[in-house]
């Protein structure tokens, strides 16, 4: 197996296991928590209370726990990206975009001990700190997320554009998005 379909492979294996704990995290009540978003970025520490309140204090706490597995997860599936987007630009990985790849993941870490701490001890002295990393990791992830989003979107245009009649990626492509031109009332532009 060549180097472009193991990362290829590794790619879609670390998809799939994030897809598989965003399931787990949705689905089982014993971690689902609805409003995780809206707690990770709340205003101040009473607004944080608030919200942590509707809970199970042992749905929280498994939920965070769950989350450093998925931390593991989705920082192999950032790191695969990154190695499967430098090989096709035919340049070799750095241990610092490696390093790079995984700092959301540290964030996340962090995070997930300091909310750990505001569930049992209620210290308020650390709600700036939780806050400031939940920023950090949303910052450094969205920019991995949309390169995760990238490549699912050239992988699907790829393997269809491979059963196109007219077999190439070009033509695919372009038949594709004048396809959705059409649909949204505009001319033919291609």
């Amino acid at each position: 197996m060549d180097k472009i379909s193991r990362y290829n492979v590794q790619w879609w294996m670390f998809l799939i296991g994030v897809l598989i704990c965003a399931l787990i995290f949705y689905s089982i009540d014993a971690v689902h928590v609805g409003n995780l978003l809206e707690i990770e970025f709340s205003k101040d520490y009473q607004i944080f209370r608030d919200l942590t309140i509707r809970h199970k204090k042992n749905v929280l706490i498994n939920n965070h726990w769950f989350d450093f597995v998925f931390i593991i997860i989705y920082s192999l599936l950032f790191v695969s990206s990154y190695k499967l987007a430098v090989f096709e630009m035919q340049v070799k990985p750095t241990k610092w975009g490696i390093l790079l790849c995984t700092l959301p993941g540290i964030f996340d870490c962090l995070e997930n001990i300091i909310f750990l701490r505001l569930i049992n001890e209620e210290c308020r002295a650390y709600f700036y700190d939780y806050k400031s990393f939940v920023r950090i990791k949303w910052a450094l992830s969205i920019f991995f997320i949309q390169i995760v989003m990238a490549i699912l979107l050239f992988q699907i245009l790829y393997h269809l554009s491979k059963k196109s009649k007219k077999g190439t990626f070009k033509t695919f492509f372009l038949g594709f998005f004048q396809q959705i031109f059409v649909i949204l009332g505009f001319k033919k532009i291609f």
